[in-house]
C-alpha cells in the first residue's frame, strides 16, 4: 500500500512562491456557478473573507451553461448581480467550454482565470471534507500519479467500471483514501482546485470551508439553506424561495422573473436539442465532446425514441457513462462543442459584474493581468478565439430559452455591458 502524506508545502502555497508578483492584498478568489444563488452561497462568501482575512472577493463564475450539463435557470449577468449585491466585489465569466466540462477542465480554466486576473492572494472553496490537508495530499498523489495506482485505475476501467468511480475505488485500495472523499461533489472539485494551483506554479494560498447544513444534492432544505438542486426544485414547483435567498438576491431574482428572463427551465429546450441530435451524422455526433467510446450511438438511439432531454439522458445511462456526462454530451452537441480545437487554458477574461470595491479590483487587474480584460466585445477580435465563439453561440441559444418571447434576440454579449453597482 501507497502511504498518503501530507505534503505542508503544497497546503500552504501549492510549493509555489510569489517570484516578485504583486497581489492586491486580502482579496480571496471564488469559483461558483449560484445557480441560483441562495443563502449558502452567502455564507460561504463570509466564511472566505474570514479565513483568508479578505477584504474583498472576486468570482470566477459559470456563463449561460452549467458544469452538470444544461443550462442555468438564470442567464449569467442575472446570477453576477446576484451575487454582487450579496457581497462579492468582481465577477467575471468561465467561458462556456470550461464551464460545461469534467472536473478536471471546470477546475483548470477557473483556476487559470483567477490566477491570470491577477488580484486575488488566495482561493477558498466549499468541500464537504472541509480539511485542506487532506484534500492536498489526495491533489499531490494524483498530480504525481504512481504507477500502481495508474495500472489499478486502468484496470478498474478496461472491467467497465467509469472514471471517477474507478479513480475512487483504486485511491482507496492502493492509498488507503477514504473514498467517499473522492466521491463527494464538492470535495472533487475542491481536489481539482488544488491539483490545478500546483500545475500552473500559481501563489494563491487555498483555503476550504465545510458544507453548511443542506448537502449538495439535496432536495430538501436544512433550516434555512437550501441546495442549489432544492432551490431549482422549488422554483419548478412554484414555490416560495423567499425564505432560502438573501433579500438583495432576492430582489435581483424577482426582477429577472417580472420581465420574463427567468427562470429559463430544462424542458424548454427539448425540441431543439433533440432535434440538433437526430439531424446530426455519425461523423458529427462522434466529433462532440464528451462523446467517445460508442457514447454517441447511445445518445442518438436514445434521441430517436424520446422527445425529451431528460429521458435521453435516463436510457443512456451505464455503469461506464454516469448521467453526469451524458447530460453534458447532449448539450455540448447543442451548443456545438466538439472534443478537439479548444485550447486548454482560458484566453480572455470576461468582465460580467462589479461594485465601487469591485472598479479598484478591475483598475489594478488591467495593469497585472496576463490575458485581456473585455468590458465590451466590440473591442476584442473573436475571429481567431474559438472560446469566444463558443461563448457567443451560447448566449444566442441560451435566451431561446426565456419565456418572454420578445426578450429571445441574439446577439446579448454584444450589446449586454457588466453590470455596475
Amino acid at each position: 500500500m501507497i502511504k498518503l502524506y501530507y505534503n505542508e508545502e503544497i497546503s500552504c502555497d501549492c510549493g509555489i512562491k510569489s517570484e516578485g508578483r504583486a497581489f492586491i492584498m486580502g482579496c480571496v478568489g471564488i469559483v461558483a456557478e449560484y445557480n441560483p444563488f441562495h443563502s449558502g452561497h452567502k455564507y460561504h462568501i463570509d466564511k472566505s473573507k474570514e479565513a483568508a482575512r479578505a477584504d474583498s472577493v472576486v468570482c470566477v463564475m459559470s456563463g449561460n451553461f452549467v458544469q452538470r450539463g444544461g443550462a442555468a435557470i438564470a442567464d449569467k449577468w442575472t446570477r453576477a448581480k446576484m451575487a454582487v449585491v450579496s457581497g462579492v466585489d468582481l465577477v467575471v465569466e468561465l467561458p462556456c467550454y470550461f464551464a460545461m466540462n469534467a472536473a478536471e477542465i471546470f477546475a483548470q480554466g477557473a483556476i487559470a482565470t483567477l490566477d491570470a486576473l491577477g488580484v486575488a492572494d488566495s482561493i477558498c472553496f466549499g468541500s464537504e471534507c472541509g480539511d485542506i490537508e487532506r484534500l492536498s495530499d489526495i491533489a499531490y498523489l494524483l498530480n504525481h500519479e504512481p504507477d500502481e495506482l495508474t495500472k489499478t485505475i486502468q484496470g478498474k476501467l478496461k472491467d467497465g467500471e467509469g472514471y471517477p468511480s474507478a479513480r475512487a475505488s483504486a485511491l482507496a485500495e492502493i492509498c488507503g483514501v477514504d473514498a467517499d472523499i473522492v466521491n463527494s461533489p464538492n470535495n472533487i472539485l475542491a481536489i481539482e482546485y488544488l491539483r490545478s494551483l500546483e500545475r500552473l506554479g500559481s501563489a494563491m494560498k487555498p483555503y476550504t470551508i465545510g458544507r453548511y447544513k443542506a448537502e449538495y444534492h439535496s432536495v430538501t432544505p436544512a433550516g434555512e439553506i437550501a441546495s442549489a438542486t432544492a432551490m431549482r426544485k422549488m422554483i419548478y414547483a412554484g414555490d416560495s424561495i423567499e425564505r432560502y435567498m438573501p433579500k438583495s438576491a432576492l430582489d435581483v431574482w424577482n426582477m429577472a422573473v417580472s420581465t420574463g428572463i427567468a427562470p429559463v427551465i430544462q424542458e424548454s429546450f427539448d425540441t431543439a436539442v433533440i432535434s440538433k441530435i437526430r439531424a446530426m451524422s455519425n461523423d458529427e455526433l462522434q466529433n462532440v465532446n464528451h462523446m467517445g467510446e460508442g457514447l454517441h450511438n447511445r445518445i442518438y438511439n436514445a434521441a430517436m425514441k424520446h422527445c425529451g432531454i431528460e429521458s435521453v439522458v435516463n436510457e443512456s445511462v451505464t455503469k461506464r457513462y454516469t448521467a453526469a456526462r451524458i447530460s453534458r454530451a447532449v448539450w455540448s452537441a447543442y451548443l456545438g462543442i466538439e472534443s478537439a480545437g479548444y485550447p486548454q487554458l482560458p484566453s480572455y477574461i470576461r468582465v460580467l459584474a462589479m461594485n465601487d470595491k469591485g472598479k479598484k479590483l478591475l483598475a489594478a487587474a488591467r495593469k497585472k493581468a496576463t490575458l485581456p480584460i473585455i468590458t465590451k466585445l466590440a473591442d476584442y477580435d473573436v475571429s481567431g478565439d474559438r472560446l469566444m465563439q463558443l461563448d457567443i453561440r451560447s448566449t444566442d441559444l441560451y435566451s431561446m430559452g426565456y419565456s418572454n418571447r420578445e426578450k429571445r434576440v441574439g446577439g446579448l454579449d454584444y450589446t449586454t455591458s457588466p453590470i455596475v453597482l
